[in-house]
């Protein structure tokens, strides 16, 4: 079996690494747009009241498509400092908790969703000061 194979079958390559310039560039490409519909809800609440209408339509699915790739972005550059892609779940779990608490302790659940966003948007932007590991590791080669 080849040396690629046997280290870095099929599982692996799914999550793999990503190199900070790459996850720079990814992270700006989904993480700007998503943060100007997060800061809509800051600059015109009003939009977001009420029944559901486009802007909260808009805001769940686009939103929750830029959430899913900055988590997959951060989960492969996680991979590539070398650390678990547990950790970063145990930070989201963390988030989930405070949010809820801090919905129930400020008695505003948009202000606590809010502050969980910018917790949420500091974790991705530290990642990318990370420097990553020279040498392959256990999620696979050096990204290129």
């Amino acid at each position: 079996m080849p040396d690629s194979e046997k280290h870095y079958g099929r599982n692996t390559e799914i999550v793999g690494r990503i190199g900070q310039k790459t996850y720079i560039v990814r992270a700006l490409l989904v993480g700007i747009p998503t943060a100007a519909m997060f800061a809509c809800t800051w600059i015109r609440p009003e939009l977001f009241a009420g029944d559901a209408n486009i802007f909260i339509i808009s805001f769940m699915v686009l939103g929750t498509l830029g959430f899913v790739s900055l988590i997959s972005l951060a989960i492969r550059r996680l991979s590539d400092i070398g650390l678990s892609h547990l950790y970063y779940w145990g930070f989201f779990g963390f988030l989930f908790i405070s949010n809820q608490a801090g919905a129930k302790l400020l008695s505003d659940e948009l202000l606590a969703t809010r502050i969980t966003g910018m917790f949420f948007f500091a974790a991705v932007t530290l990642l990318a000061f990370i420097p990553g590991q020279k040498t392959k590791n256990k999620y696979g080669p050096v990204p290129k």
